[in-house]
């Protein structure tokens, strides 16, 4: 480097900047320490590779296998080529060339794309973005080093060594030099193209889950009332509903929206519908209330009702169903045309269920733990008959004692249970409706809203009446139903705006916790002003940031965002990423601006209206010492961890397998992992904010980057194909896309603003030694800064406008089958499962609920329940009169499965309730 190269120094008691000589001996120890921290991390990432090669091969031999496969078979194409007589590019010899590179290329296209295809979209989308990314980053710097080299080695000796070293921003900046100015602004502005038009082709080739047709065939229906409509608020009672008030409300909420979707046909539709078929043709649906509550006019099942009995086949004839088995299950019909019969298949109505779930979670756990202990306690009394040591007797003791315990909490939990049955519930406010095709959800639904009424009025629910106006009527929104497995349905009880409360004041805490932990990591800096040896103390400071946002950070934010209460496990990961992703930001942003300057000086620098000039100064102020080596503890431990992470997953297993009995194993399945894509995308986009904020002062950073994201994605792909982590589902349906999208335009779009209203404020004053900014300086960086924040507002319109128009489309933008015409619709007949509100469980959560067809199920209850509790709660439904003994039984004390004794004593012998418990 030149002898007149410099160093910025800033005095942050006038906030005026002093040049310091850059001497051969700085730049020799600056070179020298960059050599040996990458020899070292080399040293240290080859040593955790290899341990993790000795005993992980399943994950990353395949790789390396394929990898020397591909090797061997180039080697041996070369040789064949070699040995040819006729040169490859004489006449005909380019078609041959192509051909034979051709075979390689395009086994290994073959091998990726089956390998590819298998996987889930969640998958693919993570990997495309890792692989695009890297490209765009190894681009980056090679238009980063040829710009620089082109723009500064005719004056200063420009090389690859000093990519890795302080730039030439401020200094190029301070001394007033045009041409360097120059290349600095073509450079940033052809890099954050280079980067938006990344995001265009991730934006492109990013893929989308296939909705099933029972989702895209449900609404989600809330706004339901829970309470009467007086006056005074603290007079307000809740609704409480028997189960068949509350399937009186499906059927009812059947009703309207059946008579919603008559009014939205259009001309040719009730035409169609209006015209008269042959009295052979139609369908029998639902005419009077039943015992089952189906919503009238929906069609039935035939075949599940044996014995019928109607006066004719004509349309309009009415008849009966019923099945031999239960007379009482009988249906009331009648036949019309098929164009009249409900869209409506099934309503599920939510009421509170909160208790109601915490209890049979519990109860699922306590039976479990009992079986636990009852296997131990066999164990060990197997081996008492053997002559075994007084510690057998002990634990023997101890897991009876235990045992003992949990029954008497499995009895408890059992009566809590049968009281919450036996109550009346409380209405949640919200339901689920399901079509008989997604078609007729679409038309329900109607077209979503054009960008412009979104602009204008905000993208809200769309609504319909419920109830006769202005008497008893309500205003109900719906929304596409998401998937029943992406609702916290323990959740659903807690108000959106109590949530919302919630999540902002623990952001805020946690804000200022890390603002503590910024200050704290600062101290080693302090220190290394003090003594000889700053290597160290240089060393710990990117060493305890990484340690922050790898391992506190994204802890804090998991219980914030469980803490929040949300309804929805996307809405938890979309908030996870984004703690996670602001807090890494916030937490690197303030390390670099608490190294030089300190807190006591910014209130001063406020008062004065230097704050602004002092903080970009702060931010730009030698970044490499923080950056550089943040980096390289993100490349090198970061990814080693990620490679051993078979032997810690197989220690874990192996230690649980050790520690659980057979029956707590198979109750709670133990597997891998599910891979937590939400603080990997957070991570990696604040590795990308990183390196491209500070690639105007160090622009081998970009470099680094780049080998980052290609080591990420080899390690992340041969983990998630060798089943090291479970990849679970995309509910969002490409929602994470749209945010990470987002956030990569909202870097580029502040660096852009950074980098402009640097130029504009250091160049207004136009007081540097030597001369001025060049007078097109402060107009370009006008230009830069205006740019960056009309990209800025279009890119969070367009997010906000993809966010809002899911409520609007079911499925998000699932493609639907080509249908030939309406009849296709109109004449497909499906079954309506029966809206019973009880069910016989099992005692374990694996068995599904007898009476319901398989397939998603939007039902709130717990999926766990005693058997004995049912049949208690079944029996009552049959005989009322045993409601009122039941209650005496339970408050004498009495268990569960004594009160389900005497039931069934009675159901056999007694015919007077009173003498159930003589």
């Amino acid at each position: 480097m030149a002898a007149d190269a410099r160093i910025m120094r800033l005095n942050y008691s006038s906030c005026e900047v002093r040049s310091v000589e850059l001497t051969p001996e700085l730049q020799a120890a600056s070179v020298e320490g960059f050599a040996i921290t990458l020899c070292l991390g080399n040293v240290v990432f080859g040593l955790s590779l290899l341990a993790a090669l000795c005993r992980s091969r399943q994950s990353v031999f395949g790789f390396v296998g394929g990898a020397g496969k591909a090797a061997r078979r180039s080697s041996a194409w070369l040789r064949s080529v070699s040995q040819e007589d006729p040169p490859l590019l004489g006449r005909g010899g380019g078609v041959r060339l192509s051909n034979a590179l051709g075979s390689p290329v395009e086994q290994v296209r073959r091998w990726w794309l089956a390998k590819m295809n298998g996987q889930p979209v969640v998958f693919r989308n993570y990997i495309r973005c890792l692989g695009i990314l890297f490209f765009t980053f190894l681009c980056l710097f090679v238009l980063s080093y040829a710009l620089d080299a082109s723009g500064t080695s005719a004056r200063t000796g420009w090389g690859l060594s000093m990519m890795f070293q302080r730039g030439k921003f401020f200094e190029e900046l301070v001394r007033g030099h045009s041409e360097g100015l120059q290349y600095l602004i073509v450079g940033v502005v052809l890099k954050g193209i280079v980067l938006l038009a990344s995001t265009v082709l991730l934006e492109i080739r990013c893929e989308q889950q296939s909705v099933s047709e029972e989702v895209r065939s449900t609404i989600w229906v809330h706004g339901l009332p829970v309470k009467d409509q007086r006056m005074t608020l603290f007079l307000r009672e809740t609704f409480e509903l028997t189960a068949d008030e509350l399937k009186r409300v499906g059927t009812d909420l059947a009703s309207v929206i059946e008579e919603q979707i008559r009014k939205n046909r259009g001309p040719d539709q009730l035409e169609k519908s209006m015209a008269v078929q042959s009295d052979g043709d139609g369908e029998w649906v639902v005419d009077e209330w039943d015992s089952q509550m189906h919503p009238r006019g929906t069609a039935i099942n035939t075949a599940e009702y044996q014995d019928h009995w109607h006066v004719s086949d004509f349309i309009g004839a009415k008849g009966i169903y019923f099945k031999p088995e239960d007379k009482s299950a009988a249906v009331f019909v009648r036949k019309v045309a098929v164009q009249e019969a409900s869209r409506v298949a099934r309503v599920w109505v939510m009421p509170n269920v909160q208790k109601w779930r915490k209890v049979a979670n519990d109860l699922e756990r306590a039976i479990c733990c009992q079986e636990a202990c009852d296997e131990w306690m066999l164990r060990y009394e197997a081996c008492r008959g053997q002559g075994t040591s007084c510690w057998t007797a002990a634990w023997h003791s101890w897991y009876r004692w235990r045992s003992d315990v949990w029954r008497n909490t499995v009895q408890r939990l059992e009566v809590k249970l049968l009281e919450i049955r036996l109550r009346k519930l409380n209405l949640n406010g919200g339901a689920f409706v399901q079509f008989r095709s997604p078609k007729d959800a679409s038309r329900f639904l109607g077209k979503p809203p054009e960008p412009v009424d979104c602009l204008r009025w905000w993208c809200w629910y769309k609504s319909f009446k419920f109830g006769h106006i202005p008497f008893s009527s309500v205003t109900l929104e719906y929304e596409p139903a998401p998937h029943p497995d992406d609702i916290i349905w323990d959740n659903m009880d807690t108000p959106r705006w109590i949530g919302w409360l919630l999540i902002h004041v623990l952001a805020c805490v946690l804000y200022a916790a890390v603002l503590a932990i910024a200050v704290s990591i600062n101290l080693p800096m302090a220190f290394a002003k003090l003594v000889a040896d700053r290597d160290m103390y240089d060393c710990l400071s990117p060493f305890l940031l990484l340690v922050v946002n790898g391992t506190i950070s994204p802890r804090f934010a998991e219980w914030i965002t469980f803490g929040g209460r949300f309804w929805r496990k996307t809405d938890v990961e979309l908030r996870h990423f984004k703690f996670n992703y602001w807090l890494m930001i916030w937490s690197m942003v303030l390390v670099r601006l608490l190294r030089g300057s300190r807190l006591q000086h910014w209130p001063d620098m406020v008062l004065d209206g230097r704050f602004l000039n002092c903080m970009l100064w702060d931010l730009h102020l030698d970044p490499g010492e923080i950056s550089l080596g943040y980096l390289f503890d993100v490349l090198f431990l970061t990814n080693a961890y990620q490679v051993v992470s078979v032997e810690r997953f197989r220690l874990i297993r192996q230690l649980r397998e050790r520690l659980m009995t057979v029956r707590a194993m198979d109750n709670s399945k133990v597997g891998p992992p599910t891979f937590p894509f939400s603080f990997h995308y957070a991570w990696m986009l604040s590795v990308v904010a990183l390196a491209l904020w500070t690639s105007n002062e160090v622009p081998g950073i970009l470099l680094l980057a780049a080998i980052y994201l290609l080591v990420k994605v080899c390690i992340d792909w041969c983990n998630l194909i060798s089943g090291v982590y479970e990849i679970g589902s995309d509910y969002g349906n490409g929602v994470f896309m749209n945010q990470i999208i987002f956030c990569l335009r909202m870097i580029i779009s502040i660096w852009w603003l950074m980098s402009g209203t640097t130029i504009m404020h250091f160049c207004k004053e136009n007081k540097w030694e030597e001369h001025g900014c060049p007078r097109w300086a402060p107009v370009l960086g006008h230009i830069l800064a205006i740019f960056a924040l009309v990209i800025l507002a279009v890119s969070m319109l367009r997010r906000a406008y993809v966010d809002n128009i899911r409520r609007f489309i079911q499925g998000w933008l699932q493609k639907e089958p080509e249908l030939e015409g309406e009849e296709d619709i109109l004449f497909r007949r499906s079954a309506t499962p029966k809206l019973s509100l009880y069910y016989p469980t099992a005692s374990l959560r694996d068995k599904p609920r007898e009476g319901l067809e398989e397939g998603p199920d939007w039902d709130a209850r717990p999926p766990f329940g005693s058997q004995d509790v049912e049949e208690i709660i079944s029996a009552i439904r049959m005989r009322p009169s045993l409601e009122g003994p039941v209650f005496q039984g339970l408050r004498e004390g009495k268990t569960v499965q004594e009160v389900l004794r005497q039931v069934r004593g009675f159901r056999r012998t007694c015919s007077e309730p009173c003498k159930i418990f003589a």
